[in-house]
Order: structure tokens, then sequence, then C-alpha cells
């Protein structure tokens, strides 16, 4: 395993509240842009799934391994059922993440948040945190298969709609796992606490390392089935899957594909709502214009 720790300078006073370890494959150097206002109130860790890119960023701890490290130890398959011929016994950035955190948390919750999160504040989080000290789970809502039926993925891998996951998996009480089990959100940003960490881990150790499972129901899942606190932020309701990126430059109103929420995203900083988080924005130099306005964005750049 590879990690490279720059000197942090996250305040000492807030080393039992949370970091943040963003998502990444190949990060450039715009990304940095976005995240240094994080460090004064957060330890950061930038997960990287290329082994190959490096990057120099003070105050970042920056994760990268070879993947059989953390899929030895069950940290894999955290994927659509689609996409299962292609990444399953895969682990990549969010699988490296879950396994390293477990191994070197050292504040009370950590945030997870892929890297076309638009965080509008570097204080968001923050605010965040402090009104919800106690959670071991912020996600964006908790749907089951009875609120949401026509999601496609409650039906596993095989075609077998009992088997999501594997079979053969049992709780310690010897209950099957079941769709009547399973929960479901969108995980582009979460917060999770060290509770949840370790019960990540134990679920694996009770079932010999086999591995997880999509990760839109892996983590809603766990945390009600190992009886966790769950709350549903407000800030986190603008985090939607949406097909592809908008190209088009005027603010047109997005519904969600699994939902019949209606947002704008938007291309002017003045147009942002800043207590909400918005996912997905791809474009790094369209996040860097929205939290700094436009004078941030070289004309070369445009």
């Amino acid at each position: 395993m590879s990690q490279r720790k720059n000197k942090s300078r996250y305040k000492e006073e807030n080393i039992m509240n949370s970091s943040i370890c963003f998502l990444t494959k190949n990060p450039p150097d715009d990304f940095y842009k976005l995240i240094k206002d994080f460090i004064p109130n957060h330890k950061v860790y930038v997960c990287i799934d290329d082994n190959n890119h490096k990057v120099d960023w003070e105050g970042v701890e920056i994760i990268q391994m070879d993947e059989n490290i953390p899929r030895q130890a069950g940290y894999h398959s955290m994927y659509a059922i689609w996409e299962w011929p292609k990444f399953y016994n895969k682990s990549l950035s969010r699988e490296k993440a879950h396994y390293y955190i477990h191994k070197n948390l050292d504040t009370n919750h950590v945030w997870f948040i892929e890297e076309d999160v638009f965080i509008p504040r570097h204080d968001l989080l923050k605010q965040i945190d402090d009104e919800f000290k106690d959670s071991d789970l912020l996600i964006r809502d908790i749907q089951t298969i009875e609120t949401h039926p026509n999601w496609p993925h409650w039906i596993g891998p095989t075609g077998d709609s009992d088997n999501i996951i594997h079979s053969n998996r049992t709780w310690l009480s010897g209950k099957k796992i079941s769709k009547k089990d399973l929960k479901r959100s969108m995980i582009s940003a979460v917060r999770v606490s060290k509770k949840f960490v370790e019960c990540m881990d134990m679920y694996l150790h009770d079932h010999n390392r086999i591995g997880l499972f999509m990760d839109e129901l892996c983590i809603p899942t766990l945390a009600y089935l190992y009886n966790l606190k769950i709350d549903c932020p407000k800030e986190l309701g603008f985090i939607l899957y949406r097909d592809g990126e908008q190209t088009d430059i005027n603010e047109i109103p997005y519904k969600s594909s699994f939902t019949d929420e209606y947002i704008i995203f938007p291309y002017s900083k003045d147009k942002v709502n800043e207590n909400m988080m918005y996912h997905p924005i791809k474009d790094l130099k369209r996040q860097i214009k929205l939290r700094f306005g436009d004078e941030s964005i070289k004309d070369k750049d445009r």
C-alpha cells in the first residue's frame, strides 16, 4: 500500500470531529483549488484510483494502493448490476477509501464525496457536522422497494430478485438478507461514523471477506441492519442521479430519473443555493466558477 502524507494544517481541536475523503480517478490540479479551503476544519484525504497519477498537494493525505490489498480484505464489488461483468471483484476508489479509512481513521466521522459533487462554500460541511454530531450515517434519503418499486437494481445479478446479495449470506441472527431488508439512496456525498466503519468491516469478517455489494444499497442497508443512527440533512437534497452533464448554457429544470424532484443546476455564482450540495457537476472549471465567481477562470480556460 502506498500513501503520501503531506503536512496537515487541520486544527488540532477538530481532531475528534470529522474528516473528508474525496473519491477520484486522476484529479487535475484544478481539483486542489476546490478542496484546499476544507483543510483548516477537516482532515482531508484524496483517494486516487490511478496509481500512476501523482500530485503534491499541501495538507492533503493522498491514498493510492494496489487494488489487491483491499480486495483480499473483502473491500470490492460495490457496483451497479449492469457493471458486474466488468467490475465484479474489483476494488476502485470507493473500496480503497473504505479499506484505508478503516485502518487509519482518527476522527469521529468521515465524509466520502465524489469529485463531481459541487460544494458551494468551504464551511458547509462543518455546518452540517455541527448539527448532526451523533449520526452514524448522513445520506440524502432512504428508499425501499415499497417506496420506489421501479428502481432497477432491486433484482440481483443473476436475475433472482431475492439474491441481490449472495444467497448464502446471513446475519448473526441467522436471518437471510432479503429485498425487504434493503435500503437504497444516492451515495455521492455521505458521512459515516467510526462506528459505521467498524460495522462494515464486521460485516466482511462475519461473511468470510466475501465482498460487498452495490454501493447505493450497501451503505444504507448496513446502517439499517446494524441499527445505526441515520439522518437525512436537507443540504443533500440535490444529490441526484443525472444522465450525463448538461451542456446547454441556459438554466433548465432537471428531473431526477427516480424521483419527482425538479431542480436547476446553476451556471453562475449568483444562482447557487449556498446551503445545498449539487451532484453531478463534472466540469471542475465550472465548479470553480460557481464557487469563486467568473474572475477565478482565466480567459484561456473558458
